[in-house]
């Protein structure tokens, strides 16, 4: 797939493709829930890096498929190495905490603190990759960090906050998007010259490496947990279907467009917590998830404008 908003303002892009990319980024964010909720489930049965080891693994074959359909012999050729290295590092950080959040803490509120990564974008652009942040959106991240200090306040009040896993997680769920910020920072750099199908396939392959090394070296029994081998290989699969989705998204939508929809997140992951694990927010959770939602809301317009921008000087 290229991408069909490259050089074009949004008002540009027939609303058909629009459409499409609003629902294949909808489409992904449910297989995103879905995956931690199978892997929130299995928690106790299958360990941490064994689930790992299966995700990137049954990720693979229909990437490689795809990737040799859309490239052919040149489907592992990188011309950017240094900035692939940082995005294999972070996303491979970023994967880890993310699910190691949602074992720890309610689906709920790792969602409601993976929706701080525009923030944390906002933060680290102008360190990674020398973009300009205006003061407008700094006063947007101070604002945001108060709904995370909202949703911290309510759960170092909660009764569970002695449970040494529940602070842990919530640390987890807060490097989580820290980390995907960089991936996707690198994953800008990357997408001027290379595939997403390459990128993906050395990030799965190298993430395939490391959590098989992490198995062997902790001891993690392989065969004990036989019995969920259709679950773990069903978490590699949909795992590939969440990277096409996601690809998709973006060949058919500009980004700015699709950054709305991202706020589904905590909503979807709400109702997923409360169907599968009998979730229930407080009150304060939706407060700090609204004003979390209201600062990326002003980042993401402030962003569209720029671009916007960009677009008519180029023209």
């Amino acid at each position: 797939m290229t991408s069909r908003d490259q050089g074009h303002p949004d008002d540009d892009i027939r609303p058909i493709y629009l459409i499409l990319g609003m629902l294949c980024l909808t489409l992904e964010i449910i297989l995103s829930l879905g995956l931690a909720s199978m892997v929130k489930s299995i928690k106790d049965a299958v360990p941490f890096f064994t689930i790992l080891l299966a995700r990137y693994t049954f990720c693979l074959p229909l990437l490689f498929i795809y990737g040799v359909w859309q490239r052919g012999s040149d489907v592992l050729k990188i011309s950017n190495w240094n900035t692939l290295i940082l995005r294999i590092i972070s996303g491979m950080l970023g994967l880890f905490t993310w699910f190691g959040a949602v074992i720890y803490i309610d689906i709920s509120l790792a969602s409601a603190f993976f929706q701080t990564l525009p923030i944390f974008i906002t933060i680290m652009a102008p360190f990674v990759i020398a973009e300009r942040v205006g003061w407008n959106r700094i006063g947007a991240v101070f604002v945001g960090f108060l709904g995370v200090m909202v949703l911290v306040w309510e759960k170092v009040n909660a009764p569970s906050f002695s449970d040494t896993g529940v602070a842990f997680g919530i640390a987890l769920a807060l490097a989580s998007p820290f980390f995907a910020a960089i991936m996707f920072l690198m994953l800008r750099q990357l997408g001027k010259s290379n595939p997403p199908a390459t990128t993906a396939l050395w990030y799965n392959a190298t993430g395939m490496v490391v959590s098989l090394v992490l198995v062997l070296w902790l001891g993690e029994d392989m065969v004990a947990v036989l019995l969920y081998l259709p679950i773990l290989i069903l978490i590699g699969v949909l795992a590939s279907f969440q990277q096409f989705l996601m690809a998709a998204s973006h060949a058919y939508a500009p980004a700015s467009a699709l950054a709305p929809v991202h706020f589904l997140t905590i909503p979807f992951g709400v109702l997923a917590g409360a169907m599968f694990f009998g979730e229930r927010p407080s009150v304060w959770f939706y407060f700090g998830a609204a004003i979390i939602l209201l600062a990326n809301s002003y980042i993401i317009m402030r962003e569209h404008k720029r671009q916007k921008a960009m677009t008519a000087r180029n023209a």
